[in-house]
């Protein structure tokens, strides 16, 4: 990938994440002004958990577009579409085996969490995978270099998710009706990139080791962050109130704009990181101008939310959110420390490293036990969320030192 080229890609990637970003967000200021802030903490940690699981499968995409671009590169074009077609039908057997354990412990955990009724979650859940099985063909588009059509696939998802809630929201004011459009985005999305894509007249049998071998590593990873990404919230909802819960997804959500334009940075970085490798280039540099690509793209916002945080929340929630500009304003400057460590990691990927991954485990666990130890206010909750993830970025930091081992392969 030329130098120009990167840039351009970057700059699609950025314009449609931020369109797609500003129709998930009036989708959920359109929940947050249509429910009470105790509806709200349902919503708010039901799509909480639906990130969890989200982020835990998120691996398939980068690792789906990491081979494809391999593949592409040195002409394997058949073995691209072998491999896009295996995946789509493992994800579905895996989905019939667990359905069962899923839906038993989904309900046992909405009773942990003290939802009102197991429906959000349960909805929450079937969404997270019907997203599983789009990671796997949006990873085909970026692999293969269609960022415009991946892009405007998310754009899709995010339009018809806003429209469904706005119509679902306006007879049935409830997390429910929120989650239900949810749902039904990611569904109606998923046709236009087509279903299982027949078999190939020369089918051979799927070679799975290049693929575990990155989706390793990055699902170990992808566990780790979903927890350092979500566990506060569903923490709030089980040792607060309902309101406070409200509260606490207000300020999360308006943070989550930071998020969308962190995933135009993680969307490039795997097929550039591949490139570099596959030319044997160093991983560093290229790492550290995705470092800071990010950096440049959040740095606006994070001061906005630093500076104005109340008034920013009383202007997309109204006044019955006001307590939740405190929690903004403390929450500002996290997730710059969370997806720098991210972007870290997806070197580590590209060389095969698996280092990174139990260090990404082992953060998460000490970040469920701090909040077990730490959850009297919510700010010794923040409090603790800042120590985590301040270490994680440092040791990080420490660990680029293996970037160096070029000749690493996975």
């Amino acid at each position: 990938m030329r130098r120009a080229d990167e840039v351009r890609h970057t700059i699609e990637l950025v314009c449609g994440g931020g369109i797609a970003a500003g129709l998930t967000f009036a989708y959920i200021l359109a929940a947050g002004r249509m429910l009470a802030p105790s509806a709200y903490g349902e919503f708010s940690a039901a799509l909480s958990f639906f990130y969890v699981v989200a982020v835990a499968s998120s691996p398939l995409t980068p690792t789906i577009a990491r081979l494809v671009t391999r593949y592409e590169l040195t002409g394997q074009h058949e073995r691209s579409r072998e491999l896009q077609r295996a995946a789509i039908l493992t994800v579905i057997r895996w989905s019939v085996i667990a359905a069962i354990p899923l839906l038993i412990g989904t309900i046992l955990l909405s009773t942990f969490l003290r939802f009102v009724s197991p429906l959000p979650i349960l909805l929450a859940l079937g969404s997270a995978l019907v997203f599983a099985l789009l990671s796997v063909q949006r990873g085909m588009l970026q692999g293969q270099g269609r960022f415009r059509s991946y892009v405007g696939n998310t754009i899709l998802e995010a339009g018809l998710r806003l429209a469904a809630a706005m119509a679902l929201l306006y007879y049935f004011a409830s997390p429910t009706a929120a989650l239900a459009a949810y749902l039904a985005a990611l569904l109606v999305a998923g046709v236009p990139l087509g279903g299982v894509p027949a078999a190939s007249a020369s089918k051979s049998r799927i070679d799975w080791t290049d693929f575990t071998k990155l989706a390793g590593p990055t699902l170990i990873a992808m566990v780790g962050l979903a927890v350092l990404q979500n566990v506060d919230i569903l923490a709030v909802k089980r040792w607060f109130s309902s309101g406070e819960a409200g509260y606490y997804g207000a300020a999360t959500s308006i943070l989550r704009v930071i998020s969308v334009l962190f995933v135009s940075v993680y969307t490039i970085s795997g097929p550039l990181l591949t490139h570099r490798f596959e030319k044997g280039e160093s991983l560093i540099p290229a790492t550290l101008r995705l470092c800071a690509y990010f950096i440049a793209l959040a740095a606006v916002p994070t001061l906005l939310f630093a500076a104005w945080g109340q008034n920013i929340v009383v202007m997309f929630y109204g006044p019955a959110f006001r307590e939740a500009g405190h929690i903004l304003v403390a929450l500002s400057g996290l997730p710059m420390l969370t997806y720098l460590s991210v972007i870290l990691g997806q070197a580590f990927i590209t060389l095969g490293d698996r280092a990174f991954g139990r260090v990404y485990l082992a953060f998460a666990c000490l970040q469920i036990l701090a909040f077990w130890f730490a959850h009297d206010t919510i700010w010794s909750l923040i409090r603790a969320l800042y120590l985590v993830q301040g270490s994680l970025l440092v040791v990080m930091l420490l660990l680029m030192h293996r970037l160096r081992r070029e000749g690493v392969r996975c």
